[in-house]
């Protein structure tokens, strides 16, 4: 299953593909696609029901990173 995603201002999940579309504004708007695969009962991470470790493996690109999330990408990466 798959997901259209928002890109707002999402760095910290989009940034290598928002810096090369700035180089190249003839692509038009920066556009991503999600794929998300089920647990083992064939629940997938938007649903309820699902394994809770199989949505912790999968963060979901439309949802606005956790404040955990963005402290472990300012970790890694630096700050903006």
């Amino acid at each position: 299953m798959s997901g259209a995603s928002e890109i707002a201002s999402s760095v910290e999940r989009h940034g290598y593909a928002m810096g090369f579309h700035r180089g190249e504004p003839s692509l038009g708007p920066l556009r991503a696609l999600q794929i998300f695969w089920p647990d083992k009962a064939g629940n997938f991470p938007f649903e309820l029901a699902c394994d809770p470790e199989v949505t912790q493996l999968q963060p979901r690109l439309e949802l606005a990173a956790l404040p955990s999330e963005l402290r472990a990408f300012e970790r890694e990466f630096g700050q903006g």
